[in-house]
């Protein structure tokens, strides 16, 4: 039974790496018997075995193409349903060779530290492990005469990889919003301020990252930012006015300020939580 076929809550999915792994093992297969298999049973980092559908596969004497569907299972991320896409190209009398290329859509290092060459393709170590072993064990006799180089591809992810960059960038605003509200509710909660001080501030901060949330995807982040804090002023400057007029009101809106403060700092940690992404476009 596939992944897709188990009941909801149980299906776990499959990384980009596994996709493009499969991928991989269908086209060496193409070059080996002359054609793509419709599906292919890959071998997965951890030594399961898992069958997947093959779409778009085609070969002839030098070169192959297979095409991967990828599942996210029942928690997707932005890269579900992305076609991980492998091109393979012979090399003649280069035995054993296993050279990576990137292909549209996959990046390339352009910094140390990811122990990634530099100006290579963006492929995690464990991928790569685990397409040249499917390559390997899915075609031997092939690799004991020639090398083979794997072009990794994902049509639109340069898409996918912007839309995860929102996602990292909304999931850091909502953290330092949840810490801002917190330490707000505290410095009521001690007195550090004046109450009018408070809850002016305690208003700023509320509505600026309400403001920063809704417009920082449209809108790039410092131009948001301004834009959000023209929108702050106004109602932070309202509770200035109501402790004149009305003390007792705000006195009671301040301590209820200091509640929600805490509250809505665990709201705002769970959105941050909840729009982490959960992969990210160098292949994993």
């Amino acid at each position: 039974m596939s992944d897709q076929d188990k009941p909801r809550g149980t299906r776990t999915g499959f990384t980009t790496g596994a996709c493009s792994a499969a991928a991989a093992r269908a086209a060496v297969l193409g070059l080996v018997t002359g054609q793509v298999p419709g599906q292919v049973e890959s071998l997965l980092p951890n030594g399961d075995r898992v069958c997947f559908a093959v779409h778009d596969g085609r070969c002839d004497a030098h070169s192959a193409h297979a095409m991967v569907v990828k599942f996210a299972g029942d928690d997707p991320d932005c890269t579900d349903g992305a076609h991980l896409t492998v091109d393979l190209r012979l090399l003649p009398d280069q035995a054993g060779e296993v050279r990576f290329c990137a292909g549209d859509g996959v990046g390339t290092v352009t910094l140390p530290g990811l122990g990634l060459a530099v100006g290579g393709p963006a492929i995690n170590p464990v991928p790569r492990q685990n397409i040249a072993d499917n390559l390997r064990e899915a075609a031997p006799q092939l690799l004991a005469r020639h090398g083979l180089e794997v072009t990794v591809s994902v049509p639109d992810g340069q898409v996918m990889a912007k839309i995860m960059q929102q996602r990292v960038m909304m999931a850091l605003i909502g953290a330092l919003a949840a810490a801002s509200l917190y330490f707000i509710g505290r410095i009521i909660d001690k007195g550090l301020l004046s109450d009018r001080s408070a809850l002016a501030l305690a208003s700023f901060t509320a509505v600026f990252f309400n403001a920063l949330l809704c417009t920082a995807g449209p809108l790039r982040l410092p131009r948001a930012a301004v834009g959000a804090a023209g929108l702050a002023g106004p109602p932070a400057g309202a509770p200035a006015a109501a402790f004149r007029r009305l003390p007792m009101l705000a006195s009671s809106a301040l301590s209820l300020g200091s509640m929600v403060g805490r509250v809505s700092a665990t709201s705002f940690s769970s959105s941050a939580l909840c729009s982490s992404p959960l992969s990210c476009m160098y292949l994993a």
